[in-house]
Parts: C-alpha cells; structure tokens; sequence
C-alpha cells in the first residue's frame, strides 16, 4: 500500500463515519459515549486501511497443466509497465505529493506558532496553584476570553471577580475529562488529513462534545442553569486565540443552550451501537477490494504498475524433479510482500537504451520458480519481444533476494511465478500508458 493509497482509504472512512455520527448519535445526550464513539470512528478509520484486508478477498492461482503424474501450478503476478518519457516535465504525482506536504508544513507551522504563543500566554500570566492542584493564571488586562489547557486554568482578574465560580467550574470540568489531550492528538491527526474535510468536521463534533460535557459537570454541580447560560452568552463576545485550548467562550452557543434544554436520551437510544457493525463490515470489504485492485498499484518516477486481464499462454512444467505448486497452504512471500517485490522491479528494470533508439516496445512474460530455500530459480522468458528487452527483465528478476518459501503439508514446496513486464514508449504528447 503507498500512502496516498492508505490516505485516500483513511480520508473515505473518516467521511463515512462523520455522516453516519451525523445522522444517528450527534443529538443524543450521552456525551462521555459520543466521545468514545467518535474516537473508535477516527481509530477505525487510520487502523483499517493498514489491515491487509485484499487477502481475505483475493483468489490467484490456476491449474495449468499436468505432466507425467506431476501437478504444476502458475501464478501471474500483475503487470509491470516500465515507461520511457520522452520530456523532463513533472509527473503530476510529484505535484500531488508537493502540495500535500506544503499543507502538511503549513498545519505543522501553525501549531508551532500556536504552542509557543499559548505558552507565552500563560507564563506572562499570574499563577495560583488550587486545591485540586489545576493552575489558575490571572491577566489584568487581556481581551482573551477564558480557557483551560492541560492543568491551567485562563482567565482574566475581572472574570475571576465577577464570574468566577461558573468559569473555574466549567474549565475544571475540561481537565477532569482530559480535553486537552483530545486537542492535541486532533490537531496532529489534521496534520496529516488536512486536505479532508471531514478530518476537520470529526475536530469541530469533538469540540462540540467537549462543551456538552463541561456543561452538563457544571449543572450537576449546583450552577443555576439560567444564569449560567445568561452568563455563556454574555461572554460569547471576546478573542479565541489559541486552537489547542478549550475555550469557555467557544462558539457552538446555541447548540450548547439548546442541549442543556433537552431531554435526557433514553437508555434504548444506545442500541444503535448496533448499526456500527455492519457499517464496519461495509468498509472492510470496501477497503478489501480495493486493496485487491490496488495493491500491486505502485509509481516511482517514470515507473507504474497497472492490472492485467490478459490470459496467459500456456508455459511447461519445469524439468527439475518435484512438484511445483502456486496455490499452497503457505504461499512464499517476497520481503516485505508483493508491493515491496512491485517496487523492487519498477525501480531495477531500466529500459533500454538500444530499444527507446529503434522505439521497440512490447509485453514480455518472465517465468520462475520460487525454490525451497526461497531462491529464485530457473528464470526464462515465456514471451519475448526483443533480445535487449528480453534480457533486461530476466537480468532484474536474477537479482531478486531470497523470498519466505511456500509450505504444503508442512513441507517446504517449489512454486512457480510468471509476471508480464510491459515495456511502453511514450512522447511528449501522449497520456501514460493505462
């Protein structure tokens, strides 16, 4: 899997989860669930991608043919395209990755900036260390509505004097719940999603959620609830500046009122937990067939690998005693696996000089045999085109490293691979080869 393979499939989870939280759980009032509903969404949603899901979803393997009582089993692997640009111009990948990583820089400096000046912030402040052991720092003038980070506790001397005990109830109840963290690990998730849309729609529900709670520690606690929502609107005024903290004054007012005015969700409301087990399974078998379609989809410079749908002609058992299997109870592996074995082709195989001189291009079929030690052996070409293409390929496929041999009945076995390596010529004025 490359990673924008990987970030395409995590972006497309987490969508799908924000519009299923949307719609079933973003209204209910039971907001220490909802936070852990949005978490194990945004978990599932980096985690399942990685899981190597195409295996549960891919079948290869043909019998070919059979020998003097010896089965023989092929393998094709996808094929390789090795392409020839005639232009230096930029691969649009090169700019697809640019522009991900001049955002990625962009999200990293921004929070940078915003740690360094909440920081500031609060050691230009005055510090009281509680009871409870939060830190409460005290400006005397400062236009900076309160907020809470970690054990801090931001307000100014003015809010301190007049409204003191709802604000100090209120930000306790973020470091009671830990909110701060939830910030921290959001903004760097958005790091590396800042391109989604729903990555940021996920940041602004959790924030949501973080309120709800705060809201609801301090009614529990004793606070009136009309003067406490007097008191949210009348400081819903005042700079937010620092996207880490949680912000007494944050937005969301309405929606914050509106909540503590609702009834309390019944008990039977969480049985649409039950609805996320067959949305997992929906993406599971999504991203599985994708993988399966993908996983052998790999570029490097001038190099891409696509699928293949072509028959494959016929090939010969191999000569050398024993039997050769393709479809094993263990099946060997390359070193690090098939993408790994994509990649160790598509940056080995160079074409010719010679055959990008005359514009020879063609489809050229390797065939070898993975042995028992996991050596490659007894490369041939089933199909070739031309003397110099011919032996670029076998060349490469000589210098593969030894792969994890098969298994069959508990026993190391032979198994035999072929793999097309398409050799494609393309000027200035063509789209690359699909």
């Amino acid at each position: 899997m490359t990673i924008l393979t990987y970030l395409f499939q995590s972006s497309i989870c987490l969508g799908i989860f924000y519009v299923f939280y949307k719609w079933l759980f973003s209204k209910e009032t039971f907001y220490t669930l909802n936070r852990a509903i949005l978490w194990s969404m945004l978990i599932l949603s980096f985690t399942l991608p990685l899981i190597p899901w195409d295996s549960f979803f891919t079948i290869s393997g043909m019998v070919q043919s059979s020998l003097f009582n010896e089965v023989v089993y092929s393998i094709r692997l996808d094929e390789l395209i090795i392409s020839a640009e005639q232009t230096t111009s930029i691969n649009w990948l090169d700019w697809l990755v640019g522009v991900y990583l001049l955002g990625l820089t962009f999200i990293l400096l921004r929070l940078g900036v915003g740690w360094l000046g909440l920081s500031k912030f609060i050691k230009q402040g005055k510090k009281r260390v509680q009871t409870d052991g939060t830190k409460l720092i005290t400006h005397t003038e400062s236009t900076q509505g309160p907020f809470s980070w970690m054990s801090y506790i931001v307000l100014s001397e003015d809010d301190l004097a007049n409204c003191g005990e709802e604000i100090l109830m209120h930000e306790k109840a973020h470091i009671h719940y830990m909110h701060s963290w939830d910030m921290l690990i959001l903004n760097l998730i958005l790091m590396v999603q800042w391109f989604n849309p729903a990555a940021w729609l996920f940041k602004r529900e959790l924030e949501i959620v973080h309120e709800y709670q705060a809201d609801a520690f301090v009614l529990k606690h004793g606070i009136n609830a009309q003067k406490y929502q007097l008191l949210l609107i009348k400081k819903s005024v005042g700079d937010y500046m620092f996207n880490l903290a949680n912000s007494f004054n944050h937005s969301h007012l309405t929606k914050r009122i509106n909540m503590m005015l609702q009834k309390e969700s019944s008990k039977w409301a969480k049985l649409k937990l039950i609805s996320l087990l067959p949305l997992g399974f929906l993406l599971i078998l999504g991203i599985g067939i994708n993988s399966s379609c993908t996983e052998a989809s790999a570029l490097r410079d001038s190099s891409d690998v696509q699928a293949d749908t072509k028959e494959l002609p016929q090939v010969t058992p191999s000569s050398q005693k024993g039997e050769v299997f393709v479809v094993v109870e263990v099946m060997p592996e390359y070193p690090g696996g098939l993408e790994n074995l994509i990649t160790f082709l598509g940056e080995n195989i160079q074409y010719p000089a010679d055959a990008q001189k005359n514009s020879i291009q063609g489809r050229v079929i390797v065939e070898f045999i993975v042995n028992t030690d996991g050596s490659v052996t007894e490369p041939r070409i089933v199909r070739g085109v031309d003397s110099a293409l011919d032996k670029e390929a076998l060349r490469v496929i000589s210098l593969m490293p030894k792969w994890k041999p098969g298994m069959q009945g508990g026993e190391k076995v032979r198994v035999k691979f072929t793999v097309p390596v398409s050799f494609r010529l393309k000027d200035k004025e063509k789209v690359p080869a699909k």
